[in-house]
């Protein structure tokens, strides 16, 4: 049986969309957060962060829901995010293959921070 680090379980993001807003969200879908190395200075390292999901996820929706773990024992937190930038444009890539169903949303780390996530 192999072991996974209890620190991979904060990496896991649960997915879903509201009927209404302010409504209990329903839970459809995870991804797992991604950190791609950006620059090192000193002990400070630097990072971009990605939510990597499936394009399916996203293709029709307009919002989605995302549940965070945060890093104390505090119960996940739900943050509403749009998926279209004011011109219209998505704000997440996907595979230019459509039959390649993955999906990457950039994050914003500070965001993260700032919410103890």
């Amino acid at each position: 049986m192999a072991l996974i680090p209890p620190f991979f379980l904060d990496c896991v993001v649960a997915i879903g969309t509201r009927p209404r807003r302010r409504a209990k969200a329903k839970w459809s879908a995870s991804g797992f957060l991604y950190g791609q190395f950006i620059s090192a200075e000193g002990d400070q390292k630097t990072y971009s962060i990605y939510l990597v999901t499936n394009r399916h996820v996203f293709a029709r929706a307009k919002t989605v829901v995302l549940r965070f773990n945060p890093k104390g024992s505090e119960p996940a937190r739900e943050f509403d995010e749009r998926l279209r930038q004011p011109s219209g444009e998505p704000k997440w890539l996907a595979h230019p293959d459509p039959k390649i169903d993955i999906a990457v949303l950039p994050i914003i780390p500070a965001a993260l921070d700032a919410n103890g996530i």
